[in-house]
Protein backbone atom coordinates (compact mmCIF):
# COMPACT_ATOMS: atom_id res chain seq x y z
CA UNK A 1 0.00 0.00 0.00
CA UNK A 2 1.12 3.43 0.25
CA UNK A 3 4.13 4.13 2.48
CA UNK A 4 4.69 8.17 3.58
CA UNK A 5 8.14 9.78 3.59
CA UNK A 6 10.15 8.16 6.87
CA UNK A 7 13.96 8.75 6.70
CA UNK A 8 13.85 7.13 2.98
CA UNK A 9 12.05 7.61 -0.10
CA UNK A 10 7.98 7.27 -0.10
CA UNK A 11 5.81 5.59 -2.76
CA UNK A 12 4.99 8.86 -3.85
CA UNK A 13 8.89 10.06 -4.37
CA UNK A 14 9.18 6.42 -6.09
CA UNK A 15 6.43 6.99 -8.76
CA UNK A 16 6.91 10.40 -9.57
CA UNK A 17 10.74 10.15 -10.28
CA UNK A 18 9.59 6.91 -12.62
CA UNK A 19 7.07 8.84 -14.29
CA UNK A 20 9.34 11.51 -14.07
CA UNK A 21 12.29 9.49 -16.25
CA UNK A 22 9.55 7.78 -18.83
CA UNK A 23 7.92 10.93 -19.51
CA UNK A 24 11.04 12.73 -20.21
CA UNK A 25 12.67 10.08 -22.12
CA UNK A 26 10.13 8.73 -24.41
CA UNK A 27 8.38 12.35 -25.36
CA UNK A 28 11.75 13.98 -26.07
CA UNK A 29 13.58 11.36 -27.59
CA UNK A 30 10.82 10.83 -30.29
CA UNK A 31 11.60 13.08 -33.37
CA UNK A 32 8.68 13.53 -35.75
CA UNK A 33 8.74 14.10 -39.77
CA UNK A 34 7.74 17.11 -41.17
CA UNK A 35 3.63 17.10 -40.72
CA UNK A 36 1.21 17.72 -43.63
CA UNK A 37 0.66 21.05 -44.93
CA UNK A 38 -1.66 23.48 -42.79
CA UNK A 39 -2.38 20.45 -40.52
CA UNK A 40 -4.38 21.17 -37.50
CA UNK A 41 -2.43 21.47 -33.70
CA UNK A 42 -4.32 19.09 -32.38
CA UNK A 43 -3.60 16.07 -34.88
CA UNK A 44 0.40 17.38 -34.39
CA UNK A 45 -0.11 16.61 -31.00
CA UNK A 46 -2.67 13.65 -31.43
CA UNK A 47 0.31 12.01 -33.94
CA UNK A 48 3.24 13.20 -31.29
CA UNK A 49 0.77 11.09 -28.23
CA UNK A 50 0.67 7.94 -30.75
CA UNK A 51 4.06 7.66 -30.98
CA UNK A 52 4.66 8.41 -27.33
CA UNK A 53 2.42 5.18 -26.65
CA UNK A 54 4.44 3.28 -28.95
CA UNK A 55 7.82 4.03 -27.13
CA UNK A 56 6.12 3.22 -24.04
CA UNK A 57 4.73 -0.03 -24.69
CA UNK A 58 7.03 -0.84 -27.72
CA UNK A 59 10.44 1.23 -27.35
CA UNK A 60 12.44 -1.36 -29.72
CA UNK A 61 10.05 -0.16 -32.33
CA UNK A 62 10.89 3.17 -32.21
CA UNK A 63 15.04 2.51 -31.78
CA UNK A 64 13.97 0.59 -34.87
CA UNK A 65 12.80 3.61 -36.99
CA UNK A 66 15.55 5.73 -35.59
CA UNK A 67 17.92 3.28 -36.86
CA UNK A 68 15.91 3.19 -40.14
CA UNK A 69 15.57 6.95 -40.57
CA UNK A 70 19.88 7.05 -39.49
CA UNK A 71 20.43 4.49 -41.99
CA UNK A 72 18.70 6.33 -44.54
CA UNK A 73 20.04 9.80 -43.62
CA UNK A 74 23.42 8.57 -43.68
CA UNK A 75 22.78 7.30 -47.20
CA UNK A 76 21.38 10.14 -48.63
CA UNK A 77 24.54 12.11 -47.19
CA UNK A 78 26.69 10.03 -48.73
CA UNK A 79 25.45 9.54 -52.22
CA UNK A 80 25.31 13.63 -52.02
CA UNK A 81 28.49 13.87 -51.14
CA UNK A 82 29.37 11.09 -53.68
CA UNK A 83 27.43 12.65 -56.66
CA UNK A 84 28.87 15.94 -56.14
CA UNK A 85 32.75 14.83 -55.98
CA UNK A 86 32.71 12.02 -58.85
CA UNK A 87 29.72 12.91 -61.32
CA UNK A 88 28.34 16.15 -63.26
CA UNK A 89 24.59 16.60 -63.02
CA UNK A 90 22.79 14.80 -65.61
CA UNK A 91 20.28 17.73 -66.74
CA UNK A 92 21.10 18.86 -70.27
CA UNK A 93 21.36 22.68 -69.93
CA UNK A 94 21.08 23.95 -73.01
CA UNK A 95 17.55 23.97 -72.93
CA UNK A 96 17.16 25.40 -69.50
CA UNK A 97 16.80 28.96 -68.36
CA UNK A 98 19.70 31.11 -67.29
CA UNK A 99 17.95 30.59 -63.13
CA UNK A 100 17.93 26.81 -63.75
CA UNK A 101 21.51 26.63 -64.98
CA UNK A 102 22.12 28.48 -62.23
CA UNK A 103 20.76 26.19 -59.62
CA UNK A 104 22.20 23.26 -61.23
CA UNK A 105 26.01 24.94 -61.26
CA UNK A 106 25.30 25.88 -57.37
CA UNK A 107 23.93 21.91 -56.93
CA UNK A 108 27.35 20.64 -57.79
CA UNK A 109 29.58 23.04 -56.11
CA UNK A 110 27.82 23.20 -52.59
CA UNK A 111 29.66 22.53 -49.46
CA UNK A 112 29.82 18.70 -48.33
CA UNK A 113 26.35 17.89 -46.81
CA UNK A 114 26.27 16.57 -43.05
CA UNK A 115 23.59 14.00 -41.46
CA UNK A 116 21.34 16.83 -40.11
CA UNK A 117 21.08 17.80 -44.20
CA UNK A 118 20.59 14.65 -44.86
CA UNK A 119 18.09 13.91 -42.37
CA UNK A 120 16.43 17.34 -43.98
CA UNK A 121 15.87 15.22 -47.15
CA UNK A 122 14.48 11.96 -45.44
CA UNK A 123 12.21 13.73 -42.97
CA UNK A 124 10.54 15.59 -45.80
CA UNK A 125 12.35 18.34 -46.66
CA UNK A 126 11.50 19.21 -50.10
CA UNK A 127 8.25 19.22 -51.77
CA UNK A 128 5.81 20.22 -54.36
CA UNK A 129 3.22 22.48 -54.16
CA UNK A 130 0.09 22.77 -56.36
CA UNK A 131 0.34 26.28 -56.66
CA UNK A 132 3.54 25.61 -57.81
CA UNK A 133 2.41 24.61 -61.35
CA UNK A 134 -1.15 24.88 -63.74
CA UNK A 135 -3.73 23.61 -61.87
CA UNK A 136 -4.57 21.22 -64.99
CA UNK A 137 -1.50 19.38 -64.45
CA UNK A 138 -1.88 19.54 -60.79
CA UNK A 139 -5.21 18.07 -60.48
CA UNK A 140 -4.44 14.67 -62.21
CA UNK A 141 -1.38 14.32 -59.38
CA UNK A 142 -2.31 16.18 -56.38
CA UNK A 143 -5.81 14.57 -56.10
CA UNK A 144 -6.88 16.13 -52.60
CA UNK A 145 -3.34 16.99 -51.08
CA UNK A 146 -1.79 20.40 -51.34
CA UNK A 147 1.84 19.22 -51.40
CA UNK A 148 3.80 16.10 -52.51
CA UNK A 149 6.74 15.33 -50.92
CA UNK A 150 9.76 13.90 -51.98
CA UNK A 151 11.04 10.83 -50.14
CA UNK A 152 15.06 9.93 -49.29
CA UNK A 153 15.13 8.01 -53.01
CA UNK A 154 13.50 11.11 -55.01
CA UNK A 155 15.69 13.74 -53.63
CA UNK A 156 18.81 11.33 -54.62
CA UNK A 157 17.17 11.44 -57.37
CA UNK A 158 16.78 15.02 -57.75
CA UNK A 159 20.22 15.41 -56.98
CA UNK A 160 21.54 13.39 -59.75
CA UNK A 161 19.58 15.26 -62.26
CA UNK A 162 21.16 18.51 -61.00
CA UNK A 163 17.89 20.68 -59.24
CA UNK A 164 17.99 20.27 -55.69
CA UNK A 165 18.35 23.43 -54.35
CA UNK A 166 21.15 24.82 -51.74
CA UNK A 167 20.58 24.73 -48.30
CA UNK A 168 22.87 24.51 -45.62
CA UNK A 169 22.35 23.25 -41.88
CA UNK A 170 22.32 26.74 -40.42
CA UNK A 171 19.09 27.22 -42.84
CA UNK A 172 17.87 23.75 -41.24
CA UNK A 173 18.61 24.46 -37.38
CA UNK A 174 16.74 27.86 -37.58
CA UNK A 175 13.53 25.59 -38.29
CA UNK A 176 14.91 23.05 -35.23
CA UNK A 177 12.70 23.31 -31.84
CA UNK A 178 15.10 20.78 -30.46
CA UNK A 179 16.32 22.34 -27.50
CA UNK A 180 19.99 21.50 -26.52
CA UNK A 181 19.59 21.87 -23.03
CA UNK A 182 16.32 20.15 -22.42
CA UNK A 183 18.10 16.95 -23.79
CA UNK A 184 20.92 17.55 -21.43
CA UNK A 185 18.12 18.13 -18.55
CA UNK A 186 16.96 14.19 -19.49
CA UNK A 187 20.05 12.96 -20.23
CA UNK A 188 21.00 13.99 -15.82
CA UNK A 189 17.97 12.54 -14.77
CA UNK A 190 17.88 9.22 -16.82
CA UNK A 191 22.13 9.05 -15.80
CA UNK A 192 20.40 9.75 -12.16
CA UNK A 193 18.27 6.38 -12.55
CA UNK A 194 20.99 4.39 -13.67
CA UNK A 195 23.43 5.32 -11.09
CA UNK A 196 20.40 5.00 -8.66
CA UNK A 197 19.42 1.30 -9.19
CA UNK A 198 23.35 0.43 -9.56
CA UNK A 199 23.49 2.07 -6.43
CA UNK A 200 20.99 0.02 -5.12
CA UNK A 201 22.13 -2.88 -6.25
CA UNK A 202 26.01 -2.28 -5.15
CA UNK A 203 24.19 -1.92 -1.89
CA UNK A 204 22.08 -5.12 -1.68
CA UNK A 205 18.96 -3.05 -1.61
CA UNK A 206 16.07 -4.42 -3.96
CA UNK A 207 15.05 -2.87 -7.26
CA UNK A 208 11.30 -2.50 -7.81
CA UNK A 209 9.78 -3.82 -11.11
CA UNK A 210 8.39 0.17 -11.85
CA UNK A 211 12.59 0.77 -11.85
CA UNK A 212 13.41 -2.33 -13.90
CA UNK A 213 10.78 -1.10 -16.83
CA UNK A 214 12.10 2.50 -16.15
CA UNK A 215 15.75 1.07 -16.92
CA UNK A 216 14.54 -0.92 -20.20
CA UNK A 217 13.43 2.72 -21.27
CA UNK A 218 16.35 4.54 -20.40
CA UNK A 219 18.25 1.97 -22.87
CA UNK A 220 16.00 2.59 -25.63
CA UNK A 221 15.86 6.69 -25.07
CA UNK A 222 19.21 6.66 -25.11
CA UNK A 223 19.77 4.77 -28.23
CA UNK A 224 16.98 6.93 -29.85
CA UNK A 225 19.21 9.90 -28.78
CA UNK A 226 22.32 9.00 -30.37
CA UNK A 227 20.86 8.00 -33.94
CA UNK A 228 18.20 10.87 -33.84
CA UNK A 229 20.73 13.00 -32.34
CA UNK A 230 21.36 15.47 -35.46
CA UNK A 231 17.79 15.04 -36.70
CA UNK A 232 15.51 18.17 -36.60
CA UNK A 233 12.44 18.47 -34.33
CA UNK A 234 9.29 20.00 -34.50
CA UNK A 235 9.80 21.52 -38.14
CA UNK A 236 6.70 22.19 -39.66
CA UNK A 237 7.93 24.55 -42.98
CA UNK A 238 9.70 22.38 -45.96
CA UNK A 239 11.68 23.60 -49.09
CA UNK A 240 9.39 24.48 -51.97
CA UNK A 241 10.63 23.51 -54.86
CA UNK A 242 10.21 25.90 -57.64
CA UNK A 243 11.49 26.27 -61.50
CA UNK A 244 9.69 25.76 -65.06
CA UNK A 245 11.18 21.53 -64.42
CA UNK A 246 9.14 21.25 -61.34
CA UNK A 247 5.56 20.23 -63.54
CA UNK A 248 8.21 17.66 -65.06
CA UNK A 249 9.70 16.20 -62.38
CA UNK A 250 6.89 15.61 -60.65
CA UNK A 251 4.46 14.38 -63.28
CA UNK A 252 8.05 11.39 -63.71
CA UNK A 253 8.05 10.82 -59.71
CA UNK A 254 4.84 10.64 -59.51
CA UNK A 255 4.42 8.04 -62.11
CA UNK A 256 7.01 5.78 -60.82
CA UNK A 257 5.10 6.12 -57.04
CA UNK A 258 2.76 3.74 -55.97
CA UNK A 259 0.61 6.69 -55.69
CA UNK A 260 -0.42 6.67 -58.88
CA UNK A 261 -2.11 3.93 -58.40
CA UNK A 262 -3.70 5.25 -55.25
CA UNK A 263 -5.77 7.62 -57.41
CA UNK A 264 -7.78 5.01 -59.43
CA UNK A 265 -7.46 1.93 -57.07
CA UNK A 266 -11.45 2.27 -56.79
CA UNK A 267 -12.04 1.77 -60.36
CA UNK A 268 -13.64 -1.48 -61.70
CA UNK A 269 -10.90 -3.15 -63.82
CA UNK A 270 -11.58 -3.39 -67.33
CA UNK A 271 -10.45 -6.47 -69.53
CA UNK A 272 -11.27 -5.92 -73.21
CA UNK A 273 -8.56 -4.08 -75.24
CA UNK A 274 -8.46 -0.09 -75.15
CA UNK A 275 -10.11 1.41 -78.19
CA UNK A 276 -7.31 2.44 -80.93
CA UNK A 277 -7.38 5.99 -80.10
CA UNK A 278 -7.26 5.57 -76.47
CA UNK A 279 -4.40 3.43 -77.04
CA UNK A 280 -2.15 5.57 -79.38
CA UNK A 281 -2.44 8.05 -76.13
CA UNK A 282 0.13 5.79 -74.27
CA UNK A 283 2.45 5.39 -77.20
CA UNK A 284 6.01 7.17 -77.77
CA UNK A 285 8.49 6.45 -80.47
CA UNK A 286 11.79 5.51 -79.20
CA UNK A 287 14.87 6.01 -81.14
CA UNK A 288 18.52 5.47 -80.48
CA UNK A 289 19.81 8.72 -81.50
CA UNK A 290 21.82 9.72 -78.12
CA UNK A 291 24.44 8.29 -76.63
CA UNK A 292 23.01 4.77 -77.12
CA UNK A 293 20.14 5.30 -75.08
CA UNK A 294 16.28 5.45 -75.75
CA UNK A 295 15.34 8.79 -77.35
CA UNK A 296 11.63 9.35 -76.47
CA UNK A 297 9.26 12.01 -78.26
CA UNK A 298 4.90 11.81 -77.93
CA UNK A 299 3.69 9.94 -80.79
CA UNK A 300 -0.10 8.56 -81.04
CA UNK A 301 0.43 7.08 -85.35
CA UNK A 302 2.75 4.20 -84.73
CA UNK A 303 1.51 0.98 -83.46
CA UNK A 304 4.27 -0.75 -82.82
CA UNK A 305 6.54 2.10 -80.78
CA UNK A 306 7.88 1.73 -77.77
CA UNK A 307 5.40 2.16 -74.70
CA UNK A 308 6.41 4.46 -71.93
CA UNK A 309 4.72 2.62 -69.04
CA UNK A 310 3.53 4.13 -65.52
CA UNK A 311 2.31 2.05 -62.95
CA UNK A 312 -1.38 2.93 -63.31
CA UNK A 313 -1.71 1.93 -67.19
CA UNK A 314 -3.94 -0.60 -66.38
CA UNK A 315 -6.37 2.03 -64.50
CA UNK A 316 -7.16 4.09 -67.80
CA UNK A 317 -10.31 4.65 -68.24
CA UNK A 318 -12.30 6.00 -71.70
CA UNK A 319 -13.17 9.33 -69.77
CA UNK A 320 -11.84 11.64 -72.69
CA UNK A 321 -10.72 14.17 -69.53
CA UNK A 322 -8.99 11.27 -67.78
CA UNK A 323 -7.35 9.98 -71.35
CA UNK A 324 -6.23 13.95 -71.92
CA UNK A 325 -4.64 14.43 -67.89
CA UNK A 326 -3.24 10.98 -68.55
CA UNK A 327 -1.84 12.08 -71.44
CA UNK A 328 -0.36 15.50 -70.52
CA UNK A 329 1.00 13.45 -67.06
CA UNK A 330 2.91 11.54 -69.71
CA UNK A 331 4.44 14.13 -71.98
CA UNK A 332 5.55 15.92 -68.59
CA UNK A 333 7.61 12.60 -67.50
CA UNK A 334 8.80 12.45 -71.63
CA UNK A 335 10.07 16.12 -71.14
CA UNK A 336 11.92 14.85 -68.09
CA UNK A 337 13.36 11.66 -69.43
CA UNK A 338 14.62 13.74 -72.31
CA UNK A 339 16.49 16.13 -69.95
CA UNK A 340 18.18 14.20 -67.52
CA UNK A 341 20.58 11.03 -68.28
CA UNK A 342 19.90 9.90 -64.86
CA UNK A 343 16.16 9.40 -65.72
CA UNK A 344 16.98 7.50 -68.93
CA UNK A 345 19.55 5.82 -67.20
CA UNK A 346 16.45 4.09 -64.74
CA UNK A 347 14.68 2.66 -67.75
CA UNK A 348 13.91 -1.12 -68.61
CA UNK A 349 13.97 -2.38 -72.16
CA UNK A 350 11.53 -5.16 -72.48
CA UNK A 351 9.74 -6.96 -75.34
CA UNK A 352 6.25 -7.49 -75.42
CA UNK A 353 4.16 -9.63 -77.75
CA UNK A 354 0.91 -7.72 -77.62
CA UNK A 355 -2.90 -8.91 -78.82
CA UNK A 356 -3.73 -7.66 -81.87
CA UNK A 357 -0.40 -5.96 -82.30
CA UNK A 358 3.25 -6.85 -83.43
CA UNK A 359 6.56 -7.96 -81.43
CA UNK A 360 7.35 -4.10 -79.88
CA UNK A 361 10.32 -3.07 -77.51
CA UNK A 362 9.08 -1.06 -74.39
CA UNK A 363 10.91 1.08 -71.52
CA UNK A 364 9.44 0.91 -68.54
CA UNK A 365 9.52 3.01 -65.57
CA UNK A 366 10.87 1.44 -62.59
CA UNK A 367 8.10 1.41 -59.77
CA UNK A 368 10.17 3.02 -56.85
CA UNK A 369 8.85 5.24 -54.14
CA UNK A 370 10.17 8.77 -55.13
CA UNK A 371 7.41 11.00 -54.08
CA UNK A 372 4.39 10.90 -51.12
CA UNK A 373 1.80 12.89 -50.02
CA UNK A 374 3.95 13.30 -46.71
CA UNK A 375 6.95 11.70 -45.08
CA UNK A 376 5.71 8.39 -43.25
CA UNK A 377 7.44 8.22 -39.67
CA UNK A 378 7.21 4.83 -39.40
CA UNK A 379 10.36 3.29 -42.10
CA UNK A 380 9.02 1.74 -45.46
CA UNK A 381 10.09 1.73 -49.49
CA UNK A 382 10.62 5.97 -48.86
CA UNK A 383 13.66 5.41 -46.93
CA UNK A 384 17.03 4.67 -49.06
CA UNK A 385 18.51 1.65 -47.75
CA UNK A 386 22.16 0.34 -46.66
CA UNK A 387 21.42 -2.87 -46.44
CA UNK A 388 19.17 -5.70 -46.87
CA UNK A 389 15.72 -6.48 -45.16
CA UNK A 390 16.50 -9.42 -43.38
CA UNK A 391 19.34 -7.54 -41.32
CA UNK A 392 17.29 -4.52 -40.65
CA UNK A 393 15.27 -6.94 -39.13
CA UNK A 394 18.06 -8.52 -37.05
CA UNK A 395 18.19 -5.03 -35.56
CA UNK A 396 14.67 -5.14 -34.90
CA UNK A 397 14.51 -8.08 -32.85
CA UNK A 398 18.12 -7.65 -30.99
CA UNK A 399 16.29 -4.29 -30.04
CA UNK A 400 13.77 -6.86 -28.52
CA UNK A 401 16.12 -9.31 -27.20
CA UNK A 402 17.67 -6.37 -25.19
CA UNK A 403 14.54 -5.43 -23.99
CA UNK A 404 13.46 -8.31 -22.80
CA UNK A 405 16.70 -9.01 -21.11
CA UNK A 406 16.41 -6.57 -18.58
CA UNK A 407 13.17 -7.15 -17.54
CA UNK A 408 14.23 -10.76 -17.58
CA UNK A 409 16.83 -9.72 -15.28
CA UNK A 410 14.37 -9.16 -12.28
CA UNK A 411 13.73 -12.82 -11.87
CA UNK A 412 14.27 -12.74 -8.00
CA UNK A 413 12.38 -9.58 -7.61
CA UNK A 414 9.63 -9.65 -4.50
CA UNK A 415 6.08 -9.77 -7.10
CA UNK A 416 2.80 -9.57 -4.66
CA UNK A 417 1.38 -13.28 -5.64
CA UNK A 418 2.94 -16.20 -7.45
CA UNK A 419 0.56 -15.63 -10.07
CA UNK A 420 2.05 -12.27 -10.89
CA UNK A 421 5.48 -13.65 -10.57
CA UNK A 422 5.22 -16.51 -13.47
CA UNK A 423 3.29 -13.93 -15.65
CA UNK A 424 6.45 -11.49 -15.26
CA UNK A 425 8.93 -14.46 -15.80
CA UNK A 426 7.13 -16.19 -19.00
CA UNK A 427 6.37 -12.58 -20.59
CA UNK A 428 9.94 -11.49 -20.42
CA UNK A 429 11.30 -14.83 -21.61
CA UNK A 430 8.63 -14.35 -24.53
CA UNK A 431 10.11 -11.12 -25.66
CA UNK A 432 13.78 -11.95 -25.30
CA UNK A 433 13.12 -15.16 -26.92
CA UNK A 434 10.56 -14.06 -29.89
CA UNK A 435 13.84 -11.84 -30.60
CA UNK A 436 16.38 -14.39 -30.66
CA UNK A 437 13.69 -16.67 -32.91
CA UNK A 438 13.87 -14.16 -35.76
CA UNK A 439 17.63 -12.92 -35.02
CA UNK A 440 18.52 -17.08 -35.75
CA UNK A 441 16.19 -17.03 -38.78
CA UNK A 442 17.38 -13.61 -40.28
CA UNK A 443 21.33 -14.89 -39.80
CA UNK A 444 19.70 -18.38 -41.19
CA UNK A 445 18.19 -16.25 -44.16
CA UNK A 446 21.90 -14.81 -44.91
CA UNK A 447 23.46 -18.21 -46.02
CA UNK A 448 20.04 -19.53 -47.68
CA UNK A 449 19.09 -16.35 -49.78
CA UNK A 450 15.97 -18.25 -50.95
CA UNK A 451 14.63 -17.76 -47.69
CA UNK A 452 15.17 -13.70 -48.20
CA UNK A 453 13.51 -14.04 -51.58
CA UNK A 454 10.21 -16.10 -50.20
CA UNK A 455 9.95 -12.95 -47.47
CA UNK A 456 10.22 -10.79 -50.11
CA UNK A 457 7.48 -12.30 -52.54
CA UNK A 458 5.52 -12.30 -49.62
CA UNK A 459 5.40 -8.26 -49.25
CA UNK A 460 4.56 -8.61 -52.02
CA UNK A 461 1.81 -10.65 -52.24
CA UNK A 462 3.62 -12.86 -55.25
CA UNK A 463 3.22 -16.22 -53.05
CA UNK A 464 1.03 -18.89 -52.95
CA UNK A 465 -2.28 -19.04 -51.05
CA UNK A 466 -1.05 -21.82 -48.73
CA UNK A 467 2.57 -19.70 -47.63
CA UNK A 468 0.29 -16.54 -47.42
CA UNK A 469 -1.96 -18.55 -45.09
CA UNK A 470 1.01 -19.91 -42.80
CA UNK A 471 2.93 -16.54 -42.38
CA UNK A 472 -0.08 -14.69 -42.02
CA UNK A 473 -0.91 -17.50 -39.52
CA UNK A 474 2.24 -17.53 -37.41
CA UNK A 475 2.35 -13.52 -37.07
CA UNK A 476 -1.51 -13.54 -35.73
CA UNK A 477 -0.32 -15.68 -32.80
CA UNK A 478 2.61 -14.57 -32.25
CA UNK A 479 2.16 -10.82 -32.57
CA UNK A 480 -1.18 -11.46 -30.01
CA UNK A 481 1.40 -12.64 -27.55
CA UNK A 482 4.24 -10.84 -27.80
CA UNK A 483 1.56 -7.70 -27.41
CA UNK A 484 -0.18 -9.38 -24.27
CA UNK A 485 3.71 -10.22 -22.83
CA UNK A 486 4.79 -6.04 -23.67
CA UNK A 487 1.84 -4.91 -22.17
CA UNK A 488 1.60 -6.94 -18.97
CA UNK A 489 5.43 -5.91 -18.41
CA UNK A 490 4.32 -2.53 -18.36
CA UNK A 491 1.05 -2.54 -16.51
CA UNK A 492 2.69 -5.36 -13.80
CA UNK A 493 5.51 -2.78 -13.22
CA UNK A 494 3.03 -0.12 -11.72
CA UNK A 495 0.37 -2.88 -10.34
CA UNK A 496 3.42 -3.93 -8.07
CA UNK A 497 3.17 -0.62 -6.02
CA UNK A 498 0.66 -1.82 -4.56
CA UNK A 499 2.69 -4.33 -2.45
CA UNK A 500 6.84 -3.82 -1.68
CA UNK A 501 9.24 -5.04 1.07
CA UNK A 502 10.44 -2.20 3.46
CA UNK A 503 14.02 -2.38 2.02
CA UNK A 504 12.47 -1.25 -1.69
CA UNK A 505 12.27 2.50 0.51
CA UNK A 506 15.52 2.25 1.89
CA UNK A 507 18.02 4.58 -0.18
CA UNK A 508 22.03 4.79 -0.50
CA UNK A 509 22.69 8.10 1.45
CA UNK A 510 25.56 9.24 -1.32
CA UNK A 511 22.75 8.92 -4.48
CA UNK A 512 20.82 11.99 -2.38
CA UNK A 513 23.33 14.34 -3.36
CA UNK A 514 23.06 13.62 -7.68
CA UNK A 515 21.54 16.29 -9.39
CA UNK A 516 17.68 15.35 -10.44
CA UNK A 517 14.26 15.59 -10.77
Amino acid sequence: GFVPQNGGRDTLSLLFSCLLTLGLCVYSAVHLNIPPKDEPGWKTHLREFKWCMIGLFGPELVVYAAWRQWSSAWELKREINLSATLEKPSARTESMSKAETTIIQESTNRPEWSLVQGYYGTMGGFVFERNSMPEDIARNMFGRHERLTLTARGVALLVRCGHLPPITEADILDKNKADTIAKTLVCIQAGWMLVQVIGRLASGLPVTLLEVNTIGHVACALAMYLLWWYKPRQIRQPTKLEGKWVPQFCAYMFMASQISGRKHAHMPLHHSCPKDAAFGELVYDINSSFSGRPEISSSANNATSGRLYSPDIDNITENESEIDANKLRRDLSVQAIQKNDAIRERLRCENHELPHCQLCKTFRIPMEELLAPIASDWPNEQLLRRVDSLVMGAVLWSATIAYGSIHTAAWNAHFPSTVEKWLWHSSSIFVAFSGAVWVFINLVARVVPAIDALWLRFLRRQTYFITDFVIISLCVICGISYIFSRAFLVVEAFNSLRELPKSAYDTPSWTQVLPHL
